[in-house]
């Protein structure tokens, strides 16, 4: 199964889990050539994450590999790390990349300091507040504001303290509950987040900072297909293309391509409809091409975005 897929800083070589192997590939004109397999890693893996400057990979399963593209032309992993007690469920890194933050099924969150010009990684702190599984993380533009969710329904807000620390701030009150599988800033004082459709409402929901507190914003709810009473499958991170002011959103059986209009709202322009829960998929970086893996066939699907107005 292919649970992850990342593209390097330069969008020509991507990566794709298979099991507890990794995949890369050489990725031209949405064609894919598969050039190795990179083995270190004992369970399914479950994230990778590429540097923004340079061909280094970051991996997971309960482990953390960092990856490098060594002068001999060849893959080699530099450094291992006991992540968490059970697999890593989310994975992001810093705009500067000294800090790396993931939330695991082991209901932790943990920032670790980073050293690329070594490949050195450093276990720092944990966030204990979540109370299940931490299924997606993110950080606003401006660094300072991270926000969680996870299977225990709570959406929770995280500040940087002049210690660069971060620290708990808020539980993010909904109009409903139910647990979310993925979630994304649009801006800096404002974040989408998408419901597993459990509670029997699937719905697209708009978070702003108010009176120095995110609050929804029911005016701009998206209500998504939800036929069945099924849990969304998780690990398909929202793709925020900000060039293109595209966003790609899995919700269950369909991939959702959404714009930003002119005031700033979203609209769905198109819906893909998948066979499996179990697809997992990515932007490449100039926004032309989405490229996603549908367990239920075996197979990769690379589809080419329209330029949408």
């Amino acid at each position: 199964m292919c649970q992850s897929i990342s593209f390097n800083y330069l969008g020509t070589i991507m990566a794709t889990s298979l099991n507890n192997k990794i995949k890369i590939w050489n990725f031209l004109n949405g064609k894919c050539d598969e050039l190795t397999n990179l083995e270190g890693h004992q369970c399914y893996v479950t994230c990778l994450k590429f540097s923004n400057y340079q061909n280094t990979l970051f991996s997971s399963d309960h482990l953390i590999v960092i990856w490098k593209y060594t002068q001999l032309q060849c893959w080699k992993s530099f450094e291992t790390k006991l992540g968490h007690k059970h697999n890593i469920l989310c994975m992001i890194l810093n705009k500067n990349e000294n800090s790396l933050i993931t939330g695991g099924a082991d209901y932790i969150i943990k920032v670790w300091s980073l050293d690329l010009e070594n490949l050195m990684i450093k276990e720092q702190y944990l966030l204990n507040k979540h109370q299940d599984s931490v299924l997606s993380l993110d950080l606003n533009q401006s660094q300072n504001i991270l926000v969680s969710c996870g299977e225990d329904r709570q959406i929770i807000i995280w500040r940087k303290e002049k210690q660069n620390q971060w620290y708990f701030s808020q539980i993010v009150t909904q109009s409903f509950v139910d647990f979310g599988c993925r979630l994304a800033f649009l801006t800096d004082h404002k974040f989408i987040w998408v419901s597993s459709g459990e509670s029997g409402q699937a719905c697209l929901n708009e978070f702003e900072i108010q009176d120095e507190n995110f609050q929804e914003n029911q005016n701009s709810t998206i209500y998504l297909q939800n036929k069945d009473d099924l849990s969304d499958y998780g690990l398909f991170p929202i793709v925020y293309n900000q060039l293109n002011e595209i966003l790609v959103v899995k919700h269950k059986y369909s991939i959702y391509i959404l714009k930003l209009t002119f005031d700033r709202g979203l609209i769905i322009v198109e819906e893909i409809r998948c066979q499996d829960l179990a697809t997992f998929g990515i932007l490449t970086n100039d926004g032309k091409f989405l490229i996603f893996w549908q367990n239920f066939e075996k197979q990769f699907y690379i589809y080419q975005l329209q330029g949408y107005k």
